[in-house]
């Protein structure tokens, strides 16, 4: 099946800066039309649906630069995700049934498709669609590989296959399944990238993957970002979910989902952009929360992100060196892509809009919905427009964007689409062999190519072949540099890697010979060593390294005699007790070991000696009281040691016990232990300095055959009518809330906070409501991270709401009491009027 793009030839136009077109829309100071007194402020007219010529029109961009138009409707529809197959064509997931009204009614229809674009005669142009896949279910990545491409059709990663390379695929696999996004296609895994270790990255989803067309693997990760995810030469990855308009991770995500890891973990999904201002060429009505103060300026443009998505890390110098590296991210909501200048700040990254009152690229056109960003072959940046008016999902639109999308005419239509470029003027075209017609030789060359998409496709392709040949001459390349102070990069090193032919002795040659970077693949090359005593010898190296000392914390969870582990550890804190990365690295290694740590580490008795010291053991004990009963009643007995001993270290330890026990507040929490902690009971007997306070948590600790004396409110079982509620509530959690609060309510990094021992949820029943009903926002920051604000559930049913609110106050530990939908109803009604969220200084004013 093939579309044409020949109706569309008009829109062929560049739009250059400079020319007149240019020069009517000033990128900077255009005055805007003020909004109307009608509904609100917002205009009471049909926003105008323009052909693709007619939007080229309407983009301001920065100056040296021009939009090419590269595809458009009926050619292609609702695109929301693409990636470039090695022979330059373009693969692009379409989600044509994505709320096809403002009911959302029939978006589950298997209408959607996989579609490659192609340019045959070499204009610039896509003029040749072909469908690979369809009859799909809202698609939501795509990634060609291994002669045909991974899907993410939810709840399942397929793959699809060509096998008679006529570009339609006639053969479905089904990889894996537990990938959400039908009821809630906002938040659930999403697009895929070909890590630098030959792992594929998703955004928003609790695993990553290995696939070599036949096998597939998984590694446990956290859930972070939302919508995309996109990659540096050093394999971090980046994230754009919403209001955040830029989270990177510091190190590989996966360290933090081994087993015993929990909540979040520092240098993971980490906001190194504080700023996310935008400037918007018009006023911008169409935003679900426009109602909010401090949403919108007096001139109606959004004030900040708050749909951010698609990031491309723009790892090519098309644009200039000075681009390299940058990061263009989407605003739909604001008809914007930003550009972001990341800087190294400290440990970590610092990025901010590069010009200041304006954007790198906008729109006049109210429908130009750009929702993902990727550079292709030629090293120019491709955006995906979905255009069309309402782009909020019925999960959280508000009664207001509802008024205003029916207002302005946005509810349809849906089934446009575009995909354009942006070009530097005086660029020229791109030539020589794409990477798919190249030999295994030629390959190999590329992976030294200073161009992102060539390196990881090179990379991907020669791993895919497994051609001997290949490996035995990228061997060669690498021993031959590694011997004449050549270069080494980490890309070289993984593909070696992963054609199964980095020996021990290359192995070694890199850690002599390579820079950081290289010694740091190395690393983690080497935790899957076959020779013995070569990780720990290295790891042993990386310990008084600065520039290691990260990932050779990392590594240290991969030494597999526990006492040699712990051992290492104590060593890296003791010379790094001062960075936070390698505290936070050293959490993953050890996890379900930090008392052994911990006892380790203060041995020496005059061990901590600096607040540096003092915060590993505020973190040490956190985690022993976080974890087993065992391990508590162990941390007991140790404080208890101490304090008979007379040691003034007991009180560091103390100190977290009665933290943790919230002894001093009206809800203090019971402590269970495994056994009776002896030598604790011994020191009240003594009465030893912190006797009282030890009293106090002794009357909070439970064992079998021992009952806490100040135990917590008595928690009622539920009857059998609230349980059949409780059950009921799960489903929509699961459906609904569990997007973003994840599955145990443990919440997800720069998106939402835990729901476990959450005091809204444990508090008053009527707090709960009100944020179920009207949102939450305003210092939602558990933990120091951001959250922005959260809407309410898009759940009009009484009955599901008191439902959901049953089972999240006596889910994980949780304490509150049932709710009723009469409850509900009635504060649904003192509360009708409300059109804004609540605060938190306005829910801790209500007691029922």
């Amino acid at each position: 099946m093939s579309h044409s793009l020949s109706h569309n030839r008009a829109a062929w136009i560049l739009l250059a800066a400079g020319t007149a077109a240019a020069a009517a829309l000033s990128i900077r100071g255009r005055p805007v039309p003020a909004p109307t007194a009608e509904a609100g402020g917002v205009e009471a007219t049909t926003v105008p649906v323009l052909l693709a010529a007619e939007s080229l029109q309407r983009f301001e961009i920065q100056p040296g630069f021009r939009v090419e138009l590269v595809a458009a409707e009926p050619m292609i529809e609702a695109p929301v995700t693409a990636a470039f197959d090695e022979h330059g064509r373009l693969w692009v997931a379409e989600m044509r049934t994505y709320m096809p009204n403002i009911e959302g009614t029939g978006e589950l229809e298997p209408r959607n498709r996989i579609l490659i674009l192609e340019d045959t005669d070499g204009d610039g142009g896509m003029d040749r669609s072909t469908v690979f896949a369809d009859d799909l279910v809202l698609p939501r990545g795509v990634a060609p590989c291994h002669g045909g491409a991974l899907v993410i059709e939810p709840p399942h990663l397929l793959f699809f296959e060509d096998t008679d390379g006529d570009g339609k695929a006639d053969r479905r696999r089904q990889l894996l399944d537990g990938f959400g996004g039908r009821e809630n296609p906002e938040h659930a895994g999403n697009s895929l990238v070909y890590g630098i270790d030959n792992w594929w990255e998703l955004s928003q989803h609790n695993v990553r993957v290995w696939f070599d067309g036949t096998e597939v693997r998984t590694q446990k990760t956290p859930t972070v970002g939302q919508w995309g995810v996109t990659r540096d030469d050093d394999g971090r990855l980046y994230y754009t979910p919403n209001s955040n308009p830029l989270l990177a991770d510091l190190f590989p995500k996966q360290y933090a989902g081994r087993e015993g890891v929990k909540g979040s973990v520092t240098g993971i999904a980490e906001n190194i952009a504080k700023d996310g201002t935008t400037w918007p060429a018009i006023p911008t009505p169409t935003v679900n929360r426009g109602y909010r103060e401090g949403t919108l300026r007096a001139d109606g443009t959004l004030v900040s992100v708050t749909s951010a998505c698609g990031p491309a890390m723009f790892r090519s110098a098309a644009f200039g060196d000075d681009f390299r590296n940058d990061v263009f991210i989407c605003e739909p909501a604001g008809q914007l892509v930003k550009r972001l200048k990341v800087e190294p700040k400290g440990d970590s990254f610092n990025a901010f809009n590069v010009y200041g009152d304006t954007e790198f690229l906008r729109s006049t056109d109210e429908r130009f919905r750009p929702v993902n960003a990727l550079v292709g072959p030629d090293g120019n940046l491709y955006l995906l427009d979905m255009y069309r008016g309402l782009i909020q999902h019925r999960t959280y639109l508000t009664p207001h964007l509802r008024e205003i999308t029916r207002l302005r005419g946005m509810e349809s239509p849906i089934n446009c689409g575009r995909v354009w470029r942006v070009v530097r003027e005086g660029a020229g075209p791109v030539t020589g062999k794409m990477p798919g017609a190249c030999s295994d030789e030629e390959l190999v060359e590329m992976l030294d190519d200073p161009r992102g998409w060539w390196r990881d496709t090179a990379q991907r392709l020669l791993v895919e072949r497994r051609s001997a040949a290949a490996a035995k001459a990228l061997a060669g390349t690498i021993a031959e540099n590694a011997d004449s102070g050549g270069r080494i990069t980490p890309g070289q090193m993984w593909t070696l890697h992963g054609l199964g032919m980095l020996g021990p002795e290359l192995l070694a040659a890199c850690w002599r010979a390579g820079d950081a970077a290289v010694r740091a693949a190395a690393l983690r090359i080497a935790e899957s060593a076959v020779e013995p005593g070569t990780l720990e010898a290295m790891i042993g190296e990386a310990v008084g390294d600065d520039a290691l000392c990260v990932q050779g914390a990392l590594s240290v969870g991969e030494v597999k005699d526990a006492a040699v582990r712990v051992g290492v550890a104590v060593e890296f804190y003791r010379r790094h007790a001062g960075k936070r990365l390698v505290r936070s690295a050293l959490r993953t290694s050890t996890a379900g070991h930090e008392f052994d740590v911990l006892g380790a580490l203060m041995e020496e008795p005059t061990w901590p000696g600096d607040g540096d010291g003092r915060q590993v053991v505020r973190e040490l004990c956190d985690a022993v009281l976080g974890s087993t009963p065992e391990n508590r009643v162990r941390l007991a007995e140790f404080a208890g040691d101490l304090a008979l001993a007379r040691d003034a270290r007991a009180e560091l330890v103390l100190d977290r016990f009665t933290s943790r026990l919230r002894v001093d507040s009206q809800d203090p929490e019971v402590l269970e232990l495994s056994g009776e902690p002896r030598s604790w009971v011994a020191a009240i007997d003594e009465q030893v300095p912190g006797a009282t306070a030890m009293r106090r948590c002794l009357d909070l600790f439970k064992w079998p055959g021992h009952e806490p004396v100040r135990a917590e409110r008595i928690v009622r079982d539920l009857t059998a009518a609230e349980w059949d509620q409780y059950l009921a509530g799960k489903q929509v959690f699961a459906s609904i809330c569990a997007a973003c609060h994840q599955s145990e309510g443990q919440g997800s990094p720069g998106v939402a906070p835990t729901l476990v021992k959450s005091p809204i949820a444990n508090g008053p029943a009527g707090r709960m409501a009100r944020v179920v009903l009207h949102g939450l926002e305003g210092g939602y920051m558990p933990g120091g991270g951001s959250w922005g604000v959260m809407p309410p559930p898009n759940i009009p049913e009484t009955s599901r709401l008191a439902a959901v609110m049953t089972y999240v106050r006596r889910s994980w530990g949780n304490t509150g009491d049932p709710v009723t939908p009469a409850f509900v109803a009635r504060i649904r009604q003192q509360t009708r009027d409300r059109a804004k969220p609540w605060t938190r200084d306005e829910l801790n004013g209500v007691k029922e």
